[in-house]
């Protein structure tokens, strides 16, 4: 059976370049909107919870780049609390995030846990609970069909925790993509697809599933 929602999530990549094309996918989804009125209102936007917005639609509150983006920001991360209630290994990694802007947690997950995660997603394939899209690479926002997906990794509390430390911030998760290729894009930016206000707190977490060398990417 046709499904218009199901065909926006599924060419959503090729047709978002058309600001109508937003409009009509948020109408879809009037009812997960709603909850978005009280925050136009406290943030003063005059336009439509269905109309598309950008940067240029909020006045600057002034409150400037994430802390660790900051001047100093080592040596602050250092003296904070929260930095020594984790590992050893995370320490050292966020210390790398400071200098090179990533880290890599090496075994944060348990290979049972990414052969779940693995066999979960056939599954929803299987049965029709989700797709690639048009790319025929990419299986967006899984963690809608499934709890496992949500909670154990889109959600993940000790992954939360670590990204609201390095913004700064009450982190706010919102999109999954499983690959089974790489999108063989160049070098790009993804903050201006997904702008935040403030500008810089836009922050992704990459779980390799399988085994990777640099002989695989």
């Amino acid at each position: 059976m046709f499904s218009l929602g199901k065909t926006f999530r599924r060419y959503t990549g090729l047709l978002r370049s058309w600001k109508a094309v937003y409009i009509v996918n948020n109408l879809l989804n009037s009812r997960r909107l709603q909850h978005n009125r009280e925050l136009y209102r406290k943030h003063g936007l005059q336009k439509s919870i269905y109309a598309p917005i950008g940067r240029q639609d909020f006045s600057s509150n002034g409150e400037g780049a994430p802390w660790l983006d900051r001047p100093g920001a080592l040596a602050s991360m250092q003296e904070h609390p929260q930095f020594h209630r984790f590992p050893v290994a995370w320490r050292d990694e966020l210390k790398k995030f400071v200098e090179q802007g990533y880290m890599i947690l090496r075994g944060f997950y348990r290979q049972e846990s990414i052969d779940l995660l693995n066999e979960e997603v056939d599954r929803l394939l299987q049965e029709g609970q989700t797709d690639f899209n048009y790319t025929q690479r990419k299986i967006m926002d899984a963690f809608r069909e499934s709890e496992l997906v949500d909670q154990r990794f889109f959600r993940n509390p000790d992954l939360l925790r670590l990204l609201d430390f390095t913004l700064g911030r009450k982190v706010v998760p919102f999109q999954t993509i499983h690959f089974v290729e790489g999108s063989e894009q160049r070098a790009h930016s993804d903050a201006i697809h997904m702008t935040t206000e403030p500008q810089g707190y836009l922050i992704a977490a990459w779980t390799a599933l399988e085994k990777t060398h640099p002989g695989n990417g």
